[in-house]
């Protein structure tokens, strides 16, 4: 493999995307409008989170539409694995699917791979992280299949990707943020064996939260509070974002189409500002707490720093705990609504989820906080529901907050406040000249150029001449629109005078046309337009073709004692005799 040539660059004159989950509008509009480069999402029919919204292609284009207007990239997660009697539905699927022109498909699946290539040969395709790449050579042994991007295993620490990107020019993607699966990088056989239900097709049972005994040598074993043995804590790389860009890996996955839009806002919030701050560009403040409330089994960074099973499952629980803010304080069950005075760092607003739990870390009482008092200094008076069991807080339990529609209104304004929407700066050159049309040139940033004129030529003002105040004005005006003025470079000569309505209708025209620039994509060929059958039967005779070649064929035998290598040994004189005895 050769070195990666983009790899020299400065690492100023390169930003890795963050590519965020998606299973619905509205974590759509989380992602695009919290800093997300690229989003990911199911392919209808064949969603690899079975249990999340399974949209149709009607609703994968308008998504894919508004990505695009926002210069934010669509990929497609086709990554199950197809049996064969359900090539002929992947096919029908795939030509409803690559007139889209997704960014990119990610497959897990070898032979949907050289089906898509088949149907639509420049179509962009990621290996994902089910192929369980996690070395250089296997992304060697995959070349043949041409994709242009690689996620990497999760059990990949920061050392393993260091030599694999020295030995590939691919693109690699890394998970970042969110659930970790106990298997071996999603290969999980755990849910299909107990349960009949495959992780590899969408149907996971979660086997991994449950609670199990521990037998040792037939007896079973005290665990104590710690009896999730294979519940992972989720992936945290917020402190690794360096590192990782260090390397120039190309994107950030975050983990989480099952989890709430809430969520989707925050984590894409939190490493697209990370980048930045790396990158030495305005940021805000990079903070985890609203990621945390939003959903955390506790954080730790996977494998990114090595290998560290205690750490990462230290099996004392296995659902959402959001985040330590304090403790109780004193706790009183006399009044008409039970009252907890806590201390707190983060404040505490009517409606959060309380969370209490022992030394352990295990459940004592759980609530939402029916009214509460502020005392200053951190603390909180905070009154539950009638009847609420405070029997098990002592001062000094431990409190989480684990949930607060004050704060999710906050990161819902994110992408719902029109105020708050991500704006695509322009650049704006406009020409005034008298006995001329007003002319105007937009520009944006992924290079598009369009122009546009007015139908009304310039006059003589009899008076209200116009002015760049006046331009400046009209073009500020973009609010109704993706875009904001940037830069704004005017040309007018002294003393002209047009209509206004002439010049909102030119801001217009020239918006709505490069609005259409945007959207149009011709990177990947059409689906070729044959029956199923007959497609699925060139792809396999090619893979015929593929095989019959003139390399010599290689046996590999799994041997597993000295009986069966001893055996294999008197095999292998005996071909050889009897070869040497036929050409004699």
């Amino acid at each position: 493999m050769k070195p990666c040539a983009q790899n020299q660059q400065s690492i100023s004159s390169y930003k890795p995307e963050v590519l965020a989950p998606v299973g619905n509008w509205d974590m759509c509009l989380a992602a695009v409008h919290n800093g997300a480069g690229a989003i990911y999402i199911g392919m209808p029919g064949f969603n690899a989170r079975a249990r999340s919204h399974d949209h149709s292609f009607d609703e994968l284009k308008e998504i894919i539409q508004y990505c695009r207007l926002y210069g934010v990239q669509v990929h497609v997660a086709f990554n199950i694995l197809i049996f064969e009697k359900e090539l002929p539905i992947a096919v029908e699927g795939l030509k409803q699917l690559l007139p889209l022109q997704p960014d990119a498909i990610i497959c897990q699946d070898i032979g949907l791979v050289r089906l898509i290539k088949k149907m639509a040969p420049k179509q962009v395709i990621h290996a994902s992280t089910q192929m369980t790449v996690s070395s250089a050579e296997h992304i060697e042994f995959l070349s043949d299949l041409e994709m242009q991007r690689y996620v990497l295993a999760r059990e990949n620490s920061l050392d393993e990707m260091k030599n694999i990107r020295s030995k590939t020019d691919k693109e690699l993607e890394v998970f970042v943020h969110g659930a970790l699966c106990v298997a071996y990088s999603g290969q999980c056989l755990t849910s299909e064996s107990m349960g009949g239900r495959s992780a590899n097709r969408g149907q996971c049972a979660q086997t991994c939260r449950l609670d199990y005994q521990l037998s040792v040598n037939g007896e079973i074993e005290a665990l104590g509070a710690k009896k999730y043995l294979v519940s992972p804590k989720d992936l945290f790389g917020i402190d690794e974002i360096a590192a990782l860009m260090a390397l120039k890996i190309d994107s950030f996955k975050i983990e989480g189409r099952y989890k709430p839009s809430e969520y989707v806002a925050a984590a894409s919030k939190l490493y697209s500002e990370k980048i930045n701050e790396v990158l030495g560009l305005p940021h805000e403040k990079v903070d985890s707490d609203a990621l945390k409330i939003s959903f955390s089994r506790d954080f730790f960074s996977g494998w990114l720093n090595g290998v560290n099973h205690n750490e990462l499952v230290d099996g004392r629980f296995s659902s959402h705990r959001g985040l330590k803010t304090g403790h109780a304080l004193s706790i009183k069950t006399d009044k008409k609504y039970p009252t907890v005075k806590v201390f707190s760092a983060l404040t505490i607003y009517p409606g959060d989820g309380l969370f209490f739990v022992d030394v352990n870390e295990q459940m004592l009482f759980a609530a939402r906080a029916y009214d509460v008092d502020v005392l200053g200094n951190d603390q909180y008076v905070v009154n539950f529901e009638k009847g609420s069991n405070l029997s098990k807080l002592s001062p000094r339990s431990p409190m989480y907050i684990n949930r607060s529609p004050a704060r999710d209104k906050l990161l819902q304004q994110s992408y719902s406040d029109k105020n708050q929407l991500k704006r695509i700066p322009l650049s704006v050159r406009i020409n005034a000249a008298l006995g001329a049309p007003l002319r105007v040139t937009l520009m944006d940033d992924q290079g598009h150029e369009v122009s546009a004129s007015t139908d009304q030529l310039l006059s003589v003002a009899q008076n209200a001449p116009l002015d760049e105040a006046k331009i400046r004005k009209h073009f500020n005006a973009l609010s109704g629109s993706v875009f904001e003025l940037g830069s704004c470079e005017i040309k007018i000569d002294q003393g002209l005078f047009i209509q206004d309505k002439a010049i909102k209708k030119l801001r217009q025209l020239a918006v709505t046309k490069l609005q259409e620039a945007r959207m149009l994509r011709t990177f990947s060929d059409s689906s070729i337009d044959l029956p199923a059958k007959d497609i699925v039967a060139s792809v396999k005779l090619g893979e015929v073709e593929h095989q019959n070649t003139n390399s010599p064929v290689k046996l590999n035998i799994l041997v597993r004692d000295d009986a069966q290598i001893d055996a294999l040994l008197d095999l292998s004189n005996m071909v050889s005799n009897t070869k040497n005895q036929l050409i004699k």
